[in-house]
């Protein structure tokens, strides 16, 4: 069930599945541009799901990310390398669309490039991967590496991985999108002591996307930067939606609220991501799990009914008199 849910992922050998987001509403770009923004989808009521791959984007450090990316799940193993581009198959068949990878999950490039020449799906993807590393042509290494990984010759999203030598990699990223071979620009952090750096570019530079933690007990997010994205245009993607395993954690065994009714929850997982998307300046919501069948769980919290203002402030509410 979706309360079995953990955000402790591992590597499938082939597709490292383990973070699936969900694309919602319709943030600077139009409503049903699944190709020019990765948004709503005809046959989805709130979005489509979208697939990460490699790393531990909810729980760990940027030193995890080896080590979590060269992990293997045992069923993977056990299966072999066609199970694992089945799973693939069933994620995109099920409304995913959008993943999500970096040059530092381990070898989630190289099996995704492989997952698309198996499955032949890249064209149905919407494709996120990060620079991180620092220096113009080292950057520009990692992209080309990443194109020949995963075998394509195009990136839909392209951002500067924790805003890690962020001038340089906004220039370079800028450049291949003139070229044709990016289309969206994008930053993203997940810590609180960047927050000042973040803001600041935010402001100062033009912007498709930026990626931010922010879960219900990890608000910080909304007092400046949420606000500020919106303002600007820009489409908010947000990673540890589960506070890093701590929601989950105490969620654990406990009963559902009634009111998980009047927004068509079935499990805490589905409250937690619903409540996220319930902020209207929230566009990608990233949640862990390491077994692929629960992302399918974590899709239909983008079906149904979203919280609103006064129901998001009670379930605030509700969860701090729990904790």
């Amino acid at each position: 069930c979706s309360s079995d849910l953990i955000d402790d992922p591992a590597e499938l050998e082939l597709v490292a599945i383990e973070q699936v987001q969900l694309v919602t509403k319709s943030g600077p770009h139009q409503a049903g541009e699944l190709g020019g923004g990765g948004f709503l989808v005809a046959g989805e009521e709130h979005g489509v799901a979208v697939l990460h791959a490699g790393g531990r984007l909810d729980g760990g450090t940027i030193e995890d990310l080896d080590q979590f990316g060269e992990q293997v799940s045992r069923e993977a193993v056990r299966q072999g390398p066609e199970w694992a581009a089945q799973k693939f198959g069933a994620f995109l068949g099920n409304g995913g669309t959008l993943i999500d990878t970096s040059p530092t999950y381990g070898r989630a490039e190289k099996n995704l490039g492989e997952i698309f020449r198996r499955t032949g799906m890249r064209k149905q993807a919407f494709l996120a991967t990060k620079i991180s590393t620092t220096g113009e042509q080292s950057g520009i290494d990692q992209v080309n590496s990443a194109m020949r990984d995963m075998g394509t010759d195009r990136f839909d999203l392209l951002q500067v991985h924790n805003i890690r030598d962020t001038n340089t990699h906004l220039r370079t990223i800028r450049r291949l999108r003139d070229e044709g071979k990016v289309r969206y620009v994008g930053i993203t952090t997940s810590f609180d002591n960047a927050y000042g750096e973040f803001e600041q570019i935010v402001r100062r530079e033009k912007l498709d996307f930026i990626q931010i933690d922010y879960a219900l007990d990890n608000r910080n997010a909304e007092e400046r930067i949420l606000p500020l994205a919106r303002d600007r245009g820009v489409a908010v993607l947000v990673n540890l939606p589960f506070g890093r395993g701590r929601l989950l954690s105490r969620a654990r065994g406990r009963p559902l609220p009634p009111w998980a009714a009047e927004i068509d929850a079935t499990g805490w997982p589905q409250i937690f991501l619903k409540w996220i998307l319930g902020n209207p300046a929230i566009n990608v919501v990233m949640p862990g799990t390491d077994r692929p069948e629960f992302a399918i769980d974590n899709l239909n919290a983008a079906r149904g009914r979203l919280p609103d203002e006064k129901l998001r402030q009670e379930i605030v509410k509700y969860w701090e008199q729990l904790s």
